[in-house]
């Protein structure tokens, strides 16, 4: 928040930011930026903000080693066995644990522990604001290695056979993966799952806007028409959250 969101230097991160949520040149109370965050799907948000379990590919990645920052001699120690040398080097540093109470509220520490819980557990940190340093191992996910050759067959294969056995590899090895989004991608939903959608999203259920958008240009290019309008307007009521 401090080096990206509160700054008289924007960058690109910040600067997506302020354009997905509409926030016209205004900085956000850290609350109301806590609050955005936990508006949108973990998957689509800039990887400064996201739970780390989506931008190391945690669920992806057979790791040999995952560091913790606060314990930079252990990181260290590994990356000197593979000739990496250490150097100090902090750009972005805001000594932001010594303003832990200045910023948080009782509900944003709830907001946080519900939104960032896959990383409280995945890297051994406690969701007791009282405690910021580690106080376990970090847990080495124990998949297949072969889980990003399945993720590249399933965004690229050609032959169905071999795309699709690599679709039930990953959700076999990697649930926590969203391979609808793949799927939307590749134009692989049917007409029928659209029409689901549609009756879904008229119940008042919710999906990502990034899905009822990709959607409703499925739905519209296989003359859906009436569906695509409906898909589109729930994407942009649902793209439109913003504070107030």
């Amino acid at each position: 928040y401090l080096d990206k969101i509160a700054t008289d230097t924007p960058d690109f991160a910040s600067s997506h930011f302020q354009q997905r949520f509409d926030l016209q040149g205004r900085v956000p109370s850290f609350s109301e930026y806590l609050e955005l965050i936990a508006s949108e799907e973990p998957e689509l948000l800039d990887q400064h903000f996201a739970p780390q379990v989506y931008t190391t590919f945690y669920p992806l990645i057979r790791y040999d080693f995952i560091g913790h920052m606060e314990e930079m001699e252990t990181v260290s120690e590994w990356m000197e066995k593979w000739g990496v040398a250490r150097e100090e080097f902090r750009p972005h540093a805001t000594n932001a644990s010594e303003l832990l109470q200045q910023y948080y509220s009782l509900t944003d520490f709830e907001r946080v522990r519900a939104y960032f819980a896959a990383d409280f557990e995945a890297f051994g940190y406690s969701d007791d604001p009282a405690v910021i340093t580690p106080i376990a191992p970090v847990k080495m996910p124990d998949i297949p290695r072969t889980n990003l050759a399945d993720l590249v067959a399933a965004f690229a294969e050609t032959n169905v056979k071999t795309r699709d056995a690599a679709f039930a590899r990953l959700r076999q090895n990697a649930p926590m993966l969203e391979l609808d989004y793949i799927r939307l991608e590749r134009g692989l939903i049917t007409p029928n799952e659209i029409a689901d959608t549609v009756s879904a999203v008229r119940q008042g259920d919710t999906l990502s806007w990034a899905m009822l958008e990709r959607l409703s240009e499925l739905a519209s290019e296989i003359d859906l028409t009436e569906d695509a309008d409906v898909l589109r307007d729930a994407a942009i009521k649902r793209r439109a959250y913003r504070i107030g």
